[in-house]
């Protein structure tokens, strides 16, 4: 059986959707609380056939308040999943380009969205997949986001590529409201 081991960071103000994502992997084998830090580091394994795939998550619980002290962190990691559920245009912008100095790719950016946004926001959807020559893909739920995520990280690794800035737009539904809206957020990387 081959073993692929991936370092993924997770980035992003507290959520069920953080919790949703790592409760997605059937397999939680150890979890380490740093507090002096705020990372959470969660072990998990996903068993296929002929592979077993282990996902290291470093979830980066306060990054978005102390984010200097965790950039050194993004080293050789295989990818990054950065939800877009705080306010803070610096802030965001600052993250992305650590993850850029570290090569950190990768990178699904998950934008939360209720239904009436999503219409609201098409056009500026349009633009964001025109710049970025890339599918904005929109899941209904976290299990959704998990098998796309997990299947595209495996296929990128057999490439081997070193990736600098490859975005994957993710938009999920929630009924929920964010300090951002989905049309702030959308404008950020159309700046």
């Amino acid at each position: 059986m081959q073993v692929y081991t991936y370092k993924i960071l997770l980035i992003g103000k507290k959520s069920p959707f953080k919790a949703e994502i790592v409760n997605y992997y059937p397999e939680v084998y150890f979890q380490m609380m740093e507090n002096d830090i705020g990372i959470n580091i969660v072990h998990s394994k996903v068993r296929e056939v002929n592979k077993s795939l282990t996902f290291h998550f470093w979830d980066t619980s306060y990054g978005v308040k102390f984010n200097n002290k965790f950039s050194p962190y993004y080293k050789a990691a295989s990818g990054c999943i950065f939800i877009l559920n705080f306010n803070g245009r610096k802030a965001i912008q600052k993250i992305l380009r650590d993850l850029q100095k570290y090569k950190v790719g990768p990178i699904f950016l998950i934008f939360p969205f209720n239904s009436e946004e999503l219409i609201e926001n098409q056009p500026l959807i349009n633009a964001i997949e025109e710049k970025f020559k890339t599918k904005m893909k929109i899941f209904s739920n976290i299990p959704e986001f998990c098998e796309d995520f997990t299947s595209t990280i495996f296929e990128y690794s057999l490439q081997k590529l070193n990736l600098n800035l490859c975005f994957h737009f993710s938009l999920i539904q929630t009924n929920r409201t964010y300090d951002l809206t989905l049309n702030q957020l959308l404008k950020i990387f159309l700046n």
